[in-house]
Parts: structure tokens; C-alpha cells; sequence
């Protein structure tokens, strides 16, 4: 069993973009087995149907994107660790700005 997840809110996560990212990576794979790895294997596993909840019409990224529209998905950054450009940010990233171990 294979399933897919974004670590959303983590700086080191394809957030917000993880949708278009997941795309490049499973490009090739079909459908039926994007959806199980996307969510059934998930849902599957923790017993739960988030349909019965939400039709499944309103579940993909565009509908739940337009029921998010006053959601800010900038980057934020600390004054500390101070993020330039839209990448996503790496462990490696953080850790390169922070004080050498004493």
C-alpha cells in the first residue's frame, strides 16, 4: 500500500503547490492508482469516507481551492530565517542560516 502525503505547513513541504507537484512526479502513473495513493489507500486505512461528508465534486483541489479563496498562501518568513523567492525551503535551507554549534 502506497499513500501520499504533503507535511502541509512545513517550510521543507511542496506546499502549496504539492497538487502541481504531485502531477510531475506521477505523470506517468494511472489514473486508479493515483487516487488510491492520493486518498482511498488513506481513507482505507483509517477506516473513514470523507464523502459521505463532502461529495467527492467538491473535494478535488480546484473546488476546495475556490472554497479557500480569502486563504493567504503566501510565504512567510522570520526575521531570523529570512526567505527569498516562491521555491520551497529545505531542511538544508534552514539549517545553512542558523549559528554554528558551539
Amino acid at each position: 500500500m502506497v499513500t501520499w502525503e504533503c507535511d502541509y505547513p512545513h517550510s521543507d513541504s511542496t506546499w502549496p503547490l504539492a497538487p502541481e507537484t504531485l502531477v510531475e512526479y506521477l505523470g506517468d502513473v494511472p489514473d486508479d492508482e493515483v487516487s488510491k495513493m492520493t486518498h482511498e489507500n488513506a481513507l482505507r486505512l483509517f477506516s473513514f469516507d470523507v464523502f459521505t461528508h463532502v461529495p467527492k465534486t467538491k473535494a478535488t483541489v480546484g473546488a476546495l481551492r475556490a472554497q479557500a479563496a480569502d486563504v493567504d498562501l503566501g510565504y512567510r518568513s522570520s526575521e531570523r530565517l529570512k526567505k527569498t523567492g516562491t521555491g520551497p525551503v529545505s531542511v538544508l535551507d534552514l539549517a545553512s542560516q542558523l549559528p554554528a554549534s558551539r
